[in-house]
């Protein structure tokens, strides 16, 4: 669960339209831009739908504008300006994950209990995201850095990381 929301610049304004998801993470929410991003603050009952672990309250989750989904592969696409193709070559998925995954901003790994390939290469994608976005989390909290800078300060590592050919982030191998 968390508050979902269109929005520009990452805070929650009173005058944006929002919904708290569902347990699924399912959410309704009706914009008339079609370019407005969506943005999901995690809190206490956040549960990541892949692992079943439980997220930290205060993590913020993008996705570009005409997203049906919300993960840590489409925030990434909102830090690096890159449309669904540019995102999976950066990531490294092979050409048949690639094609079985689609539009990015669409595709719910996660709908169903049996995992494709395409699936689990992805989740495990996101997880090892998830767990980068963590790390550099720590080290900028343990160095000191002000809690106001930290989500920047990730933002510009991953836009820097964009600036890369790859991205060195791969699904473990043998899942196609």
């Amino acid at each position: 669960m968390g508050v979902i929301y269109w929005d520009g610049d990452g805070i929650k304004d009173a005058n944006e339209e929002s919904a708290i998801t569902d347990s699924s993470g399912a959410f309704t929410l009706k914009t008339t831009s079609s370019t407005a991003r969506l943005v999901v603050d995690s809190n206490d009952a956040s549960v990541n739908e892949a692992s079943g672990h439980v997220l930290s309250s205060g993590i913020q989750f993008f996705a570009p504008g005409g997203s049906t989904v919300v993960s840590p592969i489409t925030t990434l696409m909102v830090y690096t300006g890159f449309d669904s193709d540019q995102i999976k070559t950066a990531l490294g998925f092979s050409a048949a994950i690639a094609e079985s995954i689609g539009d990015v901003k669409t595709f719910n790994p996660v709908a169903d209990t049996d995992f494709t390939a395409a699936e689990l290469a992805y989740v495990q994608v996101s997880e090892q995201l998830l767990a980068l976005g963590y790390v550099m989390t720590a080290i900028a909290i343990g160095s000191g850095v002000p809690d106001a800078r930290v989500e920047g300060l990730i933002a510009d590592v991953f836009e820097d990381l964009a600036s890369k050919e790859s991205l060195s982030i791969r699904p473990v191998s043998g899942s196609a």
